[in-house]
Parts: C-alpha cells; sequence; structure tokens
C-alpha cells in the first residue's frame, strides 16, 4: 500500500502502531503524511523524517518500543532479501546446491 500511495491519509485512534508504521513507511519513501488522530480530533502533518522523530517522541514510551523493534525487524527482514536477491539463491538453495555437489 505504501508503495502504490503518493500521500497518506490516516485516521488513527491514539493506541494501535499499525498507523503509524505506515506512516512511517511512507514517509521513508518521501511522501507526505497526514493523521487525524481520533481521541484529540486533531491533525498530525508529517513531511518527512524530522517530523516522525518529533511525533515518534511524543508517544507513550510502550508503543514508542514497540514501533521501533517492527521497525527494526522489518529492516532486517528488507536486509536480508536484498542479499539473496544479489546473490541470486537463499541460504536454503545454497545448501541444497553444495550439497549436491559435494555428494
Amino acid at each position: 500500500m505504501a508503495q502504490e500511495a503518493t500521500v497518506g491519509l490516516m485516521v488513527w485512534d491514539g493506541k494501535s502502531r499499525g498507523t503509524l508504521f505506515n506512516a512511517f513507511r511512507l514517509l521513508q519513501q518521501g511522501k507526505m503524511v497526514l493523521i487525524f488522530v481520533a481521541p484529540e480530533k486533531r491533525f498530525l502533518e508529517l513531511k518527512g523524517m524530522s517530523d516522525w522523530e518529533r511525533v515518534k517522541l511524543s508517544l507513550d514510551v510502550d508503543l514508542r518500543l514497540k514501533i521501533e523493534e517492527q521497525i527494526k525487524s522489518e529492516s532486517a527482514t528488507h536486509n536480508n532479501l536484498m542479499q539473496q536477491t544479489l546473490f541470486g539463491v537463499n541460504q536454503q538453495d545454497r545448501a541444497s546446491i553444495a550439497r549436491k555437489l559435494h555428494g
């Protein structure tokens, strides 16, 4: 969804991390995000990563830690996929090829 969008317009319940995580994805791609914070009846306008940092620091500590962990996890997964693509085969396929070559 984040790759297809040109901007993000989101309604956030003030608790869930999914909305904020999608906002982060959009901002990483240089796209603007407008979040309506329903409990406070106000909008957050995020135009770049500096706005993300400002919003992130205003979050409840537990929510902020969960989002940061999710970001790290997705980043690690992305890096692994990139390595597999660069080498042309994944780790399991390399092991299978090695077994075939070495009997």
